[in-house]
């Protein structure tokens, strides 16, 4: 306050501090050292003496805030939980710290001061600490984590199956994002990989399997994600199927085996007695036997198939029952039957009515069939285009009329052409009856002289193997009533078709050998199959005669 005075009070603050003296009158001042400060204010005015007041002021350490003990792993597992952990020191503070985590995922935030946390990712993320505190700035710590992603892969399937065509396919991938996986064919000469040898999460592994012109079955594999994926791969058929009676002495289908180049045989005129059986030498192990009647004279005739050699072709190599069976210099009958590379397929029937059966070859590479015929000494052909790769080729007769009719087998579609159109492929007979991997069957079941066909089905729900027959004499219906199924034992204890004539009524009985015991099951048609012919005869590993399933040695 001034009284009497001119001008205005000038005001000096001292803050005891050393630092600059403020002018203002009212001033702000920041300690920058706590302790007692003594602090002096000099007021002045024109006239009058100098206005002194002084005091102290105690002044406290400030509020300082260390956050850098705070931390995170550097690395974790995406899936896993990850344990953060914030530290806060603060000094000459009123209140708690508070904590806000950013885990740099997009996540919302933790305000816990030690959370955990769950990336679901893989990546690398930044993370971020901000600690707060009254009366001071706030304190920053900052970082990464390398997550890496939890890496599970699974396959759409570990296997599939292809006939002998062969075909394409693909595999689906599932992994999580960031998951990488590659695909390698370990079987180059099957499988080629032909897009999606790599990949990161999910993806489409698509392969190519390639044809197999070999008899045998073969597999191959694919690594993918780490895992096997196998393909099962069927062969080309090892012969033709068709429906002979392999009659030796003149009576009904007789019961035989071959082995390696042994033929032994139980005839029914014999009532298939052991005590007098028939053996024949002639083939050799590895080589497919054939058996059909060459020569007309109602019995069956024996031979197999001499693999090419030297330029030469293979050849089917035949003994004749009109010969007794010799094999001394001009007995035997060899004719050419083309190259198995090429997938040539041994095919026999009758083509020209002549009433002996034509030995041919069927090319599953090129679908097409040659046949050479017997009225012409095997020097004169028929020739025709029909089925592919893949297919059984099938010989039998169809449209009644003595003539060997040429069809193929195709995953339950059957495919003829007869020979009463002149095996035309304008006007084929189709029938559907099977299915993928079912094994075909023909014979005459009826007794009508014309083929029926048919497939095994599987077993299942504790019930066997059963055949399944549609017949000619029904125009080969499926519906109510209309086709014929008959037990066929367990493909498991070795047990295979064979179809023939045993009881002599001129229909195809419906049987079984069991390879593992060597048994025969034959369930007769003249007791409408419910009575039987039993008989031992063979062993693991020979084929049965007749070979209605195409067996290979």
């Amino acid at each position: 306050m001034t009284n009497n005075c001119t001008g205005s009070p000038v005001y000096d603050w001292d803050f005891g501090d050393a630092t600059t003296h403020s002018m203002a009158q009212n001033p702000q001042h920041s300690y920058s050292t706590s302790g007692t400060k003594h602090w002096t204010l000099t007021v002045t005015i024109s006239g009058a003496a100098p206005c002194m007041k002084s005091g102290d002021v105690v002044v406290s350490p400030p509020c300082t805030l260390d956050c850098s003990q705070s931390s995170a792993p550097s690395t974790g597992t995406a899936g896993s939980a990850v344990s953060f952990t914030g530290s806060a020191t603060a000094m000459n503070c009123a209140g708690s710290p508070g904590y806000e985590w950013d885990f740099g995922d997009g996540t919302p935030h933790s305000f816990q001061q030690s959370p955990q946390h769950t990336y679901t990712q893989g990546g690398q993320y930044g993370w971020s600490l901000t600690v707060t505190e009254s009366g001071t700035s706030p304190c920053n710590k900052t970082g990464t984590i390398d997550v890496t992603a939890n890496c599970t892969y699974q396959l759409s399937a570990t296997s599939a199956t292809y006939n002998a065509a062969g075909g394409n396919g693909q595999v689906t991938v599932t992994a999580p994002a960031g998951c990488a996986w590659t695909a390698v064919s370990n079987s180059a000469s099957v499988i080629t990989i032909t897009s999606g040898a790599s990949g990161s999460g999910d993806g489409t592994v698509n392969y190519s399997v390639s044809s197999n012109v070999n008899v045998n079955g073969r597999n191959g594999t694919m690594t993918i994600a780490g895992q096997t994926f196998t393909v099962n791969q069927s062969g080309i058929a090892a012969v033709g199927l068709s429906y002979f009676k392999t009659d030796l002495d003149g009576g009904t289908t007789d019961i035989g085996f071959y082995r390696s180049g042994l033929w032994g045989w139980l005839k029914s005129t014999q009532g298939y007695s052991t005590g007098a059986a028939q053996f024949f030498s002639w083939g050799g192990s590895g080589l497919q036997p054939v058996a059909a009647d060459f020569d007309g004279d109602g019995k069956v005739d024996i031979g197999y198939m001499v693999p090419p050699g030297g330029g030469q072709s293979a050849t089917y190599a035949i003994l004749r029952s009109t010969m007794s069976y010799g094999f001394g210099p001009g007995q035997p009958l060899f004719v050419p039957a083309g190259f198995p590379s090429l997938g040539d397929t041994p095919v026999m029937g009758d083509v020209d009515a002549d009433g002996k059966a034509d030995p041919g070859i069927w090319r599953a590479t090129q679908g097409v069939w040659i046949i050479p015929k017997s009225t012409a000494n095997y020097s004169a052909f028929l020739f025709t285009q029909w089925g592919q790769m893949g297919d059984v080729p099938v010989m039998a007769d169809f449209d009644g009329d003595g003539k060997a009719d040429l069809g193929f087998y195709r995953d339950g579609l059957w495919g003829v052409l007869k020979s009463t159109t002149g095996y035309s492929t304008a006007s084929p007979l189709f029938v559907s009856w099977g299915g993928a991997g079912l094994q075909p069957i023909v014979g005459d079941f009826d007794g009508d002289g014309k083929a029926d066909i048919g497939y095994m089905v599987p077993p299942g729900g504790g019930q066997s193997a059963a055949y399944a027959i549609v017949k000619s004499s029904l125009n080969y219906g499926f519906g109510p009533g209309q086709p014929l199924f008959i037990s066929a034992g367990f493909p498991s204890l070795g047990d295979t078709p064979v179809v023939g004539d045993y009881d002599g009524d001129g229909k195809a009985d419906a049987g079984i050998w069991r390879e593992s015991q060597g048994v025969w099951i034959i369930a007769k048609s003249t007791g409408n199959y419910g009575s039987f012919l039993f008989t031992q005869w063979g062993q693991a590993g020979d084929i049965a005669l007749p070979n209605s399933s195409g067996k290979h040695q």
